[in-house]
């Protein structure tokens, strides 16, 4: 009876294990965002060396949230050193700003930017 239970138990956790790791495509593509909605997702590739960089878009983000009546759903920091998102996303600079309404990709910036110039970018992007 107990190996009846123990066989179950095996079986019914590896129906389990391979229904998640099928369902969840980003785990072995390197997507990070959600495509089921059509809302507004940030993701910023960061590399932890090259810090000084990355206030700009911060301080970007933030500003258009609180003037530009900007909102969004997800913030996503990925870091330079995780490959799979790298590869996906084909990021060869950092920091790298992108913004995502569902699957489609609104902006990609990299690189250091000027406050005001990335803001106007950010707004334009989601406002078209």
């Amino acid at each position: 009876m107990k190996t009846h239970h123990l066989l179950f138990v095996v079986l019914f956790s590896a129906i389990i294990l391979v229904f998640i790791l099928t369902s969840t495509s980003f785990l072995t593509t390197g997507k990070s965002h959600s495509i089921g909605h059509d809302d507004i997702t940030l993701i910023l590739f960061s590399d932890t060396d090259e810090l000084s960089k990355e206030r700009t878009y911060y301080h970007a983000i933030q500003y258009s949230q609180e003037n530009e009546a900007f909102s969004f759903q997800e913030l996503i920091f990925k870091e330079s050193t995780d490959m799979r998102p790298i590869s996906y996303y084909n990021i060869e600079h950092f920091p790298s700003l992108l913004i995502y309404k569902g699957e489609e990709e609104l902006l990609r910036i990299s690189g250091k930017q000027e406050f005001e110039q990335l803001v106007l970018t950010i707004t334009n992007a989601v406002t078209n």
